[in-house]
């Protein structure tokens, strides 16, 4: 393992059973059809009115087995997600701990494959996950529980995330209307996801912190991490100030100051 590479804790749910590939067409909005034993896609699962329940990565395991696997602390939320939609068929589900090594580069190529572990890795020191974090946010991908929350329209992330993760010519799924519906109207969304970066030093403005645009808050911080001496962040700006990317903004700090900082798109759709 490289000194760039550590190893996270993932967590997963076992779908097997005869009805496996059938059942999860239904409920992820990525298309499984054609994947190989050991091969992988990202996916979100929807709620039924659209809104996103979950990010996961679904790896085919066997010929009637597919591994879930997703963010530490977010795999309950997974399981109970699909034990609510799994009406007679053929499935069971098992909930298993898991290791992935994480690269540098912060995007989701830079994710290792997912293993069964017995017990999960120890959690990684704090310059490493700082690091990681910083590789995340400037790659532009959406985590869960800050990007990426039950409110979240899955266009909101970026056309470049949607891509990555929704098939278009697929079945139907659960939630399909509202994503189909956005894409064939363009996925006008109210709010779009952008990259911030400082351009002073100041430290990195906590979630939830407003992002102005003269006086007129026009959005808020999802993450942000320390870069050199000053930090860079994603937030959900106003559709309304967009389109003149990049562009200077004030972003509220821990102790109640305005940075300066810039906003841009985010790498893979500048």
């Amino acid at each position: 393992m490289s000194e760039q590479t550590v190893h996270l804790r993932r967590d997963g749910v076992v779908v097997r059973g005869p009805d496996a590939a059938e059942w999860l067409q239904g409920q992820l909005t990525q298309d499984l059809a054609g994947l190989e034993v050991g091969e992988s896609r990202y996916s979100l699962v929807l709620s039924p009115q659209g809104k996103l329940a979950s990010f996961c990565r679904a790896t085919r395991s066997g010929e009637e087995e597919y591994l879930l696997d997703t963010e530490a602390g977010f795999g309950p939320d997974l399981e109970d997600r699909l034990r609510r939609f799994k009406l007679r068929v053929k499935v069971d589900l098992e909930a298993v701990e898991l290791s992935c090594e994480a690269g540098p580069g912060g995007g989701l190529s830079s994710l290792g494959p997912p293993r069964v572990v017995e017990e999960p890795p120890p959690v990684p020191d704090e310059a490493s996950l700082t690091r990681l974090e910083e590789a995340r946010i400037r790659s532009g991908l959406p985590r869960l529980g800050r990007e990426l929350t039950e409110r979240t329209i899955a266009q909101e992330a970026g056309e470049a995330f949607v891509q990555a993760t929704v098939s278009f010519t697929k079945g139907c799924y659960t939630g399909q209307e509202l994503v189909a519906r956005l894409d064939a109207r363009g996925s006008n969304v109210a709010r779009r996801l952008r990259l911030i970066e400082g351009s002073e030093p100041a430290s990195p403005p906590e979630p939830g912190a407003a992002i102005y645009r003269g006086e007129a808050e026009v959005g808020e911080v999802t993450s942000a991490a320390p870069s050199g001496a000053s930090f860079v962040a994603l937030g959900y700006l106003k559709r309304a100030v967009l389109g003149e990317e990049p562009f200077d903004v004030l972003v509220g700090g821990p102790a109640g100051e305005r940075a300066r900082a810039r906003v841009s798109l985010l790498p893979a759709e500048a």
